[in-house]
């Protein structure tokens, strides 16, 4: 599994660029660690979503986005 991660994270890096690219994968990584702990998959402690949860992950989205999108 290792392998295939490192080649799609290669693979969008050179086709979306690498500040998207990472920042994505960051998103996908706290927003997935947020649902296992909201769920209390493998062991973990039931976690609700709070409000900073949640806003502090949209706020970095809209970050990406205006990253992205706008021309400055």
């Amino acid at each position: 599994i290792g392998v295939i991660i490192t080649y799609t994270v290669m693979g969008s890096i050179s086709s979306i660029g690498t500040t998207f690219a990472i920042s994505t994968i960051l998103i996908a990584q706290l927003l997935s660690a947020a649902i296992m702990e909201w769920f209390g998959w493998f062991g973990t402690e039931k976690i609700p979503f709070s409000f900073h949860t949640i806003a502090g992950v949209a706020i970095m989205i809209i970050g990406i986005l205006v990253f992205k999108f706008m021309k400055f």
